[in-house]
């Protein structure tokens, strides 16, 4: 039940919202169900909320009027009911088989009655006594018709999870595969229907030789191999049979080798690893024995030689080290599976000697285990390969990770200090230490001459110099106000001044008082390293955490929108206030589906926390450490539908005056973008206000979202600006008066594509006056933003130019660019006004690859065609090149009333005249061709006419097509009977869509020039007599070599 409450109400977390800039972290908040008379919800009607209500075959619902739904239910399920206002739940039947909780999670046992259950909400904190109390019946239809589970899957990522070698579910979620012997696997799984309410799912196994299950009925141990058993997987009455499968794994297949425990990075090549000096190694044997049926893996035996030395480990609780001459070498711990390696830290004459006679140390270890109770081993040999190289760092971190838990011991928080986006890290001022040396680590790992030093601290009580000198300082963050400064730390903590290094030989520090401070790390050895500042902010630690008045189940509170509650909490049983100097509190808000939900915000000043109803609506607040996440409390906050009306509301500009957007008289300089105005209620119970804006001229001036935005300047006069509250338009603040200055454009700073509503921009990748498009694209530049940046006009004219016209040319007034080909050109846009000097701003345009284009539209009639007399039609047929797809044309006609056009070309005289027809590309209507329509004012009698022969054409033959020099196909033909011309096509592909070539010539041979090398060229011919077209002839390939 507690879990089925957690999925309803708790699955996730609504990043929160503050109002400081310093304070990034949210402050969390509590309140009371003592509600105030202004916190009552004034309602239309109580609702009962069903949606949360599933529905199958085993669960209905009707609602029809929303007020009083029905649900018909089998037994053995569970759902939500939600109401509109805070209620109180009961519930009434012939037994106590249906219940409900007061979250308002019902539940149908086994067992039930066949009967009605009736559940009542009773409204709280309601002002009205209208309809404070609804009911729902529940129409249960008896155990003999229970609710039972219809399919039970494997949960694949907990059941593989560590396993991942030895255990696969398979994607059917329906077979569990198990390779070698394993014990006490987990079983998880996922059952359907999910409102389930006897969920609890118990395993057996029809082969305990092959597998058992443990007591629990939830862990499987394998014992033999199969190629297959059942896994039979019950809840209630459902059984469902999963496919078990236990692969052999021997002692052939089990692996045994030697893995770097503390640089994973540093691998064996052919059982060989190579060591720096300066470096601390620890190995360690990884064998998978105990996956191997009837065996059990044991210890380890050593043999450790250099030479005539050796070293012998052994499990005897000794300490078994050597100082061989190459290195040293122990066993690690007591542990028999483990060795350390230290490589000296420097080098000398007489170790360069070494490494030329015999540069490596000889390891062999026995992994002993025993099998069928027997004793046996597998050897194995490694070598370790030693040289010159140096192990070394080139900086110092403190990695609060590395020793401590996150969101436990620590949490990282992002805030602006001192202008920059940084890294703080919160911790409890709870009296405990700050191991600074266990914290401060090398970028690179196993630096031995480092690990020695901070073994010691980096202090050597005999006073002689570490080999690394690491000095810690603790400073105020300057940049602050005092208050939130913590003052505790750099004035007292181990009796230090506000900046003092941390000298003393534990090099740690005690966590007290609260607010920011650094810790500065400088480290000296070989080199000097740069010092590096680390941001501190020290808050309340949380023992307990409680909301602090209510001994009830559930803690309700109820606000307006637009009104605010402060609440308070306890830590520890005592009663603290939470401030911007101490956020020591995160807050969390959910919806009851688990959903975020932004109906409230939390700010916070100097004194006190509020929390600020936005949008109506029901919310689960999970107030929790800033610094410990698994310390919380919980309780549930309506926003009602109801305007809170403030007294009195205040335009704030001191933010806007700060940042330099306007001064105290109302003046502006020039375009502002967003100075931020906050508004600021007056009256009991005010939060932050809900507020419309009005402007007296909106194209000067207006308020977006609390921020200003000015376009132009006010002339000799003034704009003024108003806040409205919201549901309450008789409350306004006073009208802010703007005077917006002039300021003319001396230069362009931005230009980019204007993109027209509606339309996909043709720039690709656009940066910082750059783009990228394609061949034959037509777009407009157009200027985004001016110098000065607040520049509120632009008096001047815009020049354009392209430094490549090959690739892309613009109109110098329009600045409509059309790209040609691939390339990249720079596309110049020249200001020149009257007052300034002209400036020039250049955008770089990269033409990458071809769009679909269009070259030309034809009207294969010709230039002209005479229609004899009024009612006689022709067709007209038009011809569009290019590579694209959409072939299609518009036709129009400049003149309807002498002739007309229809959309399949078709001209009909309609009066005497004349009318140009045109056909224009569907793909690009740039592109058109017209042709003259005439209509004789004498009409012409209409003759027959003798018909002619039918010419017929034959197909086409290609003699020859081959590549020539420069980049060119060299094509003959043979002569075709009946041709007069010869139509002939190139292109790169066989369909003659892409980058087609057409000619039309009289003569026997043709060749194609300024072709591109390294493509396949397709060609083909027909012949034409008049309007007749001979079939086209086979097509020849050509590769363009040269």
């Amino acid at each position: 039940m507690q879990k089925f409450k957690e999925d309803i109400l708790w699955k996730k977390v609504l990043s929160y919202l503050m109002a400081i800039a310093l304070i990034v972290t949210s402050i969390s908040f509590v309140g009371t169900d003592k509600v105030s008379a202004h916190q009552k919800y004034t309602t239309k009607g109580l609702v009962i909320d069903t949606s949360l209500v599933p529905q199958d075959s085993n669960i209905s619902v009707k609602n029809e009027d929303g007020k009083n739904p029905e649900i018909t239910t089998k037994t053995n399920v569970q759902f939500t009911l939600d109401t509109n206002v805070d209620s109180d739940w009961s519930i009434s039947g012939p037994d106590d088989k249906v219940t409900i909780d007061s979250y308002g999670v019902v539940s149908v046992k086994r067992g039930a009655s066949k009967a009605t259950y009736t559940v009542t909400a009773k409204g709280k904190n309601i002002a009205n006594d209208y309809n404070t109390e609804v009911s729902c019946k529940i129409q249960v239809r008896g155990d003999a018709d229970a609710a039972e589970a219809t399919s039970v899957k494997l949960n694949k990522k907990l059941i593989e999870a560590g396993n991942e070698d030895f255990v696969n579910v398979s994607s059917d979620l329906n077979t569990l595969t198990v390779t070698g012997k394993i014990s006490k696997l987990g079983l998880y799984e996922e059952v359907e229907p999910s409102y389930i309410l006897d969920k609890k799912v118990t395993y057996s196994v029809d082969n305990s030789k092959v597998a058992t299950v443990g007591e629990s009925g939830k862990s499987l141990t394998t014992l033999s191999p199969s190629s297959g058993i059942t896994l039979k997987a019950t809840v209630g009455n459902f059984v469902q049979d999963i496919k078990l499968v236990v692969k052999d794994y021997t002692i052939n297949d089990a692996t045994v080798e030697l893995k770097c425990v503390n640089v994973p990075t540093l691998k064996s090549n052919s059982n060989r690893f190579n060591i720096k000096l300066n470096q601390t190694l620890i190995f360690e044997v990884s064998s998978t024995i105990s996956h191997v049926f009837n065996a059990s893996q044991t210890y380890c035996m050593w043999s450790i030689k250099y030479g005539d030395e050796e070293l012998t480990i052994n499990p005897a609780p000794t300490a078994q080290i050597k100082d061989f001459k190459l290195a040293t070498i122990g066993k690690y711990k007591r542990d028999t599976s483990k060795i350390l390696v230290q490589a000296p830290i420097v080098s000398s004459d007489d170790y360069k000697k070494l490494l030329k006679e015999n540069n490596t140390i000889k390891v062999h270890f026995d992994q002993q285990y025993t099998s069928d109770g027997n004793s046996n081993k597998i050897p194995r040999d490694y070598t370790l390969s030693f040289s010159e190289d140096v192990n070394s760092f080139s900086s110092v971190d403190l990695d609060f990770s590395s020793y401590y838990e996150e969101n436990k011991d620590f949490s990282v928080k992002k805030e602006v200090i001192e202008g920059e986006e940084r890294d703080v890290y919160y911790l409890e001022s709870d009296g405990t230490i700050i191991d600074l040396p266990q914290i401060t680590q090398s970028n690179v790992p196993a630096v031995r001459n480092f690990e020695d030093a901070r073994e010691s601290c980096f202090y050597n009580k005999d006073g002689s110099d570490p080999a690394y000198e690491v000095s810690y300082k603790i400073g105020e963050v300057k940049s602050l106000n005092d208050s939130y400064k913590n003052n505790t730390m750099t004035n007292s903590n181990t009796e230090l001044s506000s900046i003092k290094e941390v000298n003393t030989e534990d090099r740690t520090l005690t966590k007290k008082g609260t607010g920011y401070f650094t810790i500065t790390v400088t480290t000296k050895g070989e080199v000097n390293y740069t010092a590096k500042t680390y941001y501190i902010r020290l808050v309340t630690a949380v023992e307990k955490l409680t909301i602090s008045h209510s001994k009830q189940e559930k803690e309700v509170i109820h606000i307006r929108q637009g009104e605010a509650d402060t609440p308070t909490l306890q830590i520890g049983g005592v009663t603290k206030n939470v401030t911007d100097k101490d956020p020591y509190l995160d807050i969390e808000f959910l919806k009851a589906d688990g959903s975020q939900s932004n109906i409230a915000t939390a700010t916070v000043d100097e004194s006190k926390l509020t929390v600020n109803g936005i949008s109506t609506g029901k919310v689960t607040v999970r107030v929790s450490s800033a610094v410990d996440k698994s310390k919380t409390a919980e309780y549930i906050l309506y926003v009602n539908d109801e305007y809170f009306k403030p007294d009195m509301l205040f335009i704030d500009c001191s933010e806007a005056i700060k940042d330099g957007y306007m001064d105290n008289d109302g003046n502006v300089q020039g375009r502002v973008d967003g100075a931020n105005l906050k508004v600021t209620a007056q009256g009991i119970g005010a939060g932050v206000p809900l507020v419309d804006w009005i402007s007296s001229d909106e194209s000067v001036a207006k308020v977006i979202d609390g921020k200003l935005y000015t376009y132009k300047s006010t002339g000799t006069g003034f704009v003024t600006i108003q806040a409205v509250a919201r549901g309450n338009s008789d409350v306004k603040s006073a009208p802010l008066t703007l005077y917006v200055k002039d300021i003319p454009a001396t230069g362009i700073k931005t230009i980019a594509e204007a993109v027209k509503e509606g339309r996909a921009p043709v720039v690709s990748e656009p940066g910082n006056n750059t783009g990228i498009c394609k061949a034959f694209e037509n777009f407009t530049l157009e200027a985004k933003g001016y110098v000065p940046s607040n520049a509120s006009s632009a008096p001047g004219k815009i020049t354009w130019s392209s430094s490549d016209s090959s690739v892309a040319t613009i109109d110098a007034n329009t600045g409509l660019v059309r790209t040609l080909k691939e390339g990249t050109t720079t596309i110049t846009a020249r200001y020149n006004s009257s007052t300034t000097d002209f400036s020039d701003t250049t955008y770089t345009l990269v033409v990458k690859g071809e769009a679909e284009h269009v070259t030309r539209v034809a009207i294969e009639n010709g230039l002209e065609i005479r229609l004899a007399k009024i009612g006689d039609s022709d067709t007209l047929k038009a011809r569009v090149d290019g590579t694209a797809a959409n072939k299609n044309v518009i036709w129009s006609t400049s003149n309807k009333n002498i002739v007309t056009v229809t959309d399949n070309g078709v001209v009909t005289a309609v009066a005497a005249g004349a009318a140009v027809i045109t056909a224009t590309s569907a793909f690009d209507n740039t592109k058109k061709a017209t042709i003259k329509v005439i209509v004789p004012a004498t009409q012409e009698p209409t003759t027959k006419v003798k018909p002619t022969k039918k010419v017929k054409v034959a197909k086409a033959s290609i003699k020859s097509a081959k590549n020539v020099k420069k980049k060119a196909l060299l094509l003959k033909l043979k002569r075709t009977s009946s041709a007069k011309k010869y139509k002939i096509q190139c292109a790169l592909n066989k369909k003659f869509t892409k980058s087609v070539r057409t000619v039309t010539t009289s003569k026997l041979s043709y060749k194609f020039k300024k072709l591109k090398a390294k493509k396949k060229y397709y060609v083909r011919v027909r012949g034409i007599n008049g309007k007749v077209k001979g079939p086209w002839s086979s097509v020849k390939k050509v590769i363009i070599k040269k």
